[in-house]
């Protein structure tokens, strides 16, 4: 089946919106992070006239960022290892249905590739914020 003209318009139109929708976000982020703080509250949509660098490395030295950014490497490798290691012993007999209930194992690892990993430690810690405060629910 051949895609109409109308089709392929309005499919690269919707990729483009979407394309707006999250570059523009990132841009303005961009931009509000190479301005000083004064240029900042005269006009904080405003393109940056004069680029301050320092703002890099003023957040990294008072913000940790050191040991966010180690903290965050150890947690990547561990949690890439990890999965490529059950994955290769785990996919050949999945996939050729060698395992009782091998369907239901591949369906548990194709939906599990859609729940984000720091959703476990964001939930955990929302449970921890419910016993602390009370308008949590």
């Amino acid at each position: 089946m051949q895609n109409s003209k109308t089709t392929q318009i309005l499919s690269y139109g919707v990729i483009g919106l979407l394309l707006i929708l999250y570059v523009v976000p990132l841009l303005l982020v961009f931009n509000v992070s190479l301005k000083s703080f004064n240029e900042y509250l005269l006009n904080p949509i405003g393109i940056v006239q004069n680029i301050e660098w320092g703002n890099y490395t003023q957040a990294w030295s008072e913000g940790n960022f050191a040991g966010y950014f180690t903290n965050s490497l150890i947690y990547t490798v561990t949690a890439t290892v990890l999965t490529i290691i059950v994955s290769l012993f785990a996919a050949f007999p999945v996939a050729r249905g060698y395992v009782m209930w091998s369907g239901f194992i591949y369906m548990f690892f194709l939906l599990s590739q859609f729940l984000p990993n720091p959703m476990v430690a964001q939930y955990k810690l929302m449970l921890s914020f419910k016993e602390s405060v009370s308008f949590f629910g």
